[in-house]
């Protein structure tokens, strides 16, 4: 059997146990952007549904794509967000 992990924290730790552990991280943090250009100091965007433990403004009801996405969290020196695909997204630009 074949084990993949996705940082290197897990994999040395697996790689002590197990015979074939592979270093797999994810695609998107490969992903290679052009340089954002943030026009605004911070973005706060929280969760509004169900889930939300502090409601707030939920960057999914602005965009309606990858791309706008990523534009959206590239418009900020620094993002605040309970979402992860967000917080991924801010890190895809540097944020």
């Amino acid at each position: 059997e074949t084990v993949y992990a996705r940082e290197e924290t897990t994999w040395k730790m697996l790689r002590a146990v197990h015979p074939d552990v592979r270093l797999v991280p994810d695609m998107a943090l490969s992903l290679q952007l052009p340089p954002s250009t943030p026009d605004r100091v911070q973005g706060e965007f929280l969760r509004t549904d169900g889930e939300a433990t502090i409601h707030g403004c939920d960057p999914v009801t602005y965009c309606d794509s990858a791309d706008a996405y990523l534009t959206l969290a590239g418009r900020y020196q620094r993002v605040v967000t309970n979402r992860l695909h967000f917080g991924i997204a801010a890190l895809l630009q540097g944020q």
